[in-house]
C-alpha cells in the first residue's frame, strides 16, 4: 500500500481493507471509487462526483448504487447499517445524492467573462449537452491511506493567455460522514491571474430514491465576511436527508439558486447576485442546486489551495468544517502544528506539550509508554517527559485499527542562564 505523505509509521494491525488487490480496484476504466464504513464517492473523469460506470467490489463489500444513472455519493446516515430504517418514514441510507433525475454536480472556472465547466454525470463542457468537458483531466489515483481514502484527479485548462494546473483530490476518514475536497490550482503562465472564480455545485436529490421527493429546503447557516465559515444546507422534505457544503476560509461564499452553474456565473454565485438566479441570504424550498464559490488571485508560477467539505450529515459538521482548515488527513499535531514525516518532535525539559490526534474522532486512542503524560486515553494528550520518549498510539475503530509513534526529542538546559 502506498503510505500517506503526513505519516510515517502507521501500521495496520487490522484493517478489513489492508488488500493490495482492493487498492487498485477502486480505479474504473474512467472512475475512481471512494467507500468507507459510512459513505461512498464516484468520481468521474472530468472531476465530477457521479459516473454511470459500475463500481467494483468494495474494501467494505458491494457498493450501494441505485438503479438511476449510476453511484454518486450515498451515507449511511445513522451508522447502523446500510439495511436499517430506524423509523417510519426514515430511508435505509441517505441518498444518492447526486444521480437520480436529471443528474447535476459538477464545477467551473471563470476569468473575467471566459468560463470553463465540467459538469453533468456524462462529463459536459459549459452551456449545456454539446461536446466534452471543458478542462481535460483523468482520474490519476486511488490511495488507501492510514485511517483515510483518497482519490485524485488532475486535469489542465490551456486556453489562449491561460495556463493551469488543476489537481482535485477527494478525501475521507474511515469512519466519517463527510468528504473534503481540496482543489490545487498553479498558474503556469507567465501574468499574474486576478480574480479566478471556482465554484462547486450539485442539485442534491437525496430523498428522492427513498421517500419519492426531489425538493429539498435549501438555506444559507453562514457566509463570509460576517462569519469567518461559509455553508449552506439542503435538507429533503420527505424523509429529511442532510447534506451540507461548507468552508472555514475567508475566499469562500455559498448560495443556492439554478439548476446547472450555467447560465449564470462562478462570479455571480460567489457575489450571490439574485440577478442570475443565486441567493446567498435566507432560505428557500425547491428542486434547485447549493454551491460554494471561492475567489483567489494566483500569481505566475504560484498555486493556491482551497478545502471544502460535503457533509452527510449534521453530527459530523464541526468536525468536517474543521477539517478544511488541516487538509483532513488523520495526523497527530504538536502544540497545533501537525508533526510532520519524521515523527520527530523536541522541546525543552521543562515544557509541556499538547499532543492532539487530527480528524480521527472515531478511534479510541492509547498512548504507551504513560511515561511524562497526562493521560494515557484519549485524542488529546499533554506531554512532559523529561528525557528523549518514543510513544506508540493505538487507534482503535469499528473501521480498524491504526499506530503510529512519536519521538519527543527533550534537550536539557541545566546551567544555561539564558534558557
Amino acid at each position: 500500500m502506498r503510505a500517506s505523505s503526513l505519516f510515517r509509521a502507521f501500521i495496520f494491525l487490522l484493517f478489513t481493507c489492508n488488500s493490495v488487490s482492493y487498492l487498485f480496484a477502486q480505479m474504473g476504466d474512467d472512475a475512481v471509487f471512494l467507500q468507507g464504513c459510512f459513505i461512498e464517492v464516484a468520481i468521474s473523469d472530468c472531476g465530477a462526483y457521479g459516473t454511470s460506470e459500475s463500481p467494483p467490489d468494495g474494501p467494505y463489500g458491494d457498493y450501494h448504487e441505485i438503479d438511476w444513472n449510476g453511484l454518486g455519493f450515498v451515507a449511511d446516515h445513522e451508522k447502523d447499517g446500510w439495511d436499517v430504517a430506524t423509523g417510519a418514514g426514515e430511508p435505509d441510507f441517505c441518498g444518492d445524492y447526486f444521480s437520480p433525475g436529471s443528474p447535476e454536480e459538477g464545477w467551473a472556472i471563470q476569468i473575467g467573462s471566459e468560463i470553463w465547466e465540467n459538469h453533468y454525470i456524462g462529463c459536459y463542457g459549459y452551456g449545456g449537452f454539446f461536446g466534452g468537458p471543458d478542462i481535460d483531466g483523468d482520474v490519476t489515483e486511488y490511495i488507501e491511506g492510514l485511517g483515510y481514502k483518497q482519490g485524485v484527479w488532475e486535469g489542465n485548462l490551456e486556453d489562449g493567455d491561460y495556463n493551469l494546473a488543476i489537481t482535485q483530490k477527494t478525501t475521507f476518514p474511515n469512519g466519517a460522514l463527510f468528504f473534503l475536497t481540496g482543489v490545487e490550482i498553479c498558474n503556469n503562465g507567465d501574468t499574474d491571474i486576478d480574480d479566478l472564480y471556482y465554484m462547486r455545485n450539485v442539485d442534491p436529490d437525496q430523498d428522492l430514491d427513498h421517500c419519492g421527493s426531489f425538493g429539498t429546503t435549501n438555506e444559507i447557516i453562514y457566509n463570509p465576511p460576517t462569519d469567518d465559515t461559509a455553508l449552506v444546507s439542503a435538507i429533503g422534505d420527505a424523509c429529511g436527508c442532510y447534506l451540507g457544503i461548507g468552508a472555514i476560509d475567508e475566499r469562500a461564499r455559498v448560495s443556492f439558486g439554478n439548476f446547472f452553474i450555467s447560465p449564470a456565473t462562478p462570479e455571480g454565485g460567489w457575489m450571490g447576485d439574485a440577478g442570475e438566479g443565486y441567493s446567498d441570504e435566507g432560505s428557500t424550498w425547491c428542486d434547485c442546486a447549493i454551491q460554494i464559490s471561492f475567489q483567489l488571485d494566483i500569481a505566475a508560477g504560484e498555486c493556491e489551495t482551497i478545502y471544502f467539505a460535503h457533509v452527510l450529515d449534521p453530527s459530523d459538521l464541526q468536525e468536517a468544517l474543521e477539517a478544511t482548515l488541516t487538509g483532513g488527513f488523520v495526523g497527530v499535531a504538536a502544540d497545533g502544528t501537525q508533526i510532520d514525516t519524521s515523527g520527530i518532535v523536541e522541546k525543552c525539559e521543562l515544557d509541556t506539550l499538547t499532543l492532539e490526534i487530527l480528524n480521527a474522532e472515531e478511534y479510541e486512542w492509547t498512548w504507551t509508554p504513560s511515561f511524562g503524560l497526562s493521560v494515557d486515553t484519549g485524542a488529546v494528550v499533554l506531554a512532559f517527559p523529561d528525557t528523549t520518549t518514543t510513544y506508540i498510539v493505538h487507534g482503535l475503530s469499528e473501521c480498524g485499527e491504526l499506530l503510529d509513534t512519536i519521538t519527543i526529542i527533550v534537550h536539557n538546559v541545566q546551567g544555561n542562564a539564558n534558557a
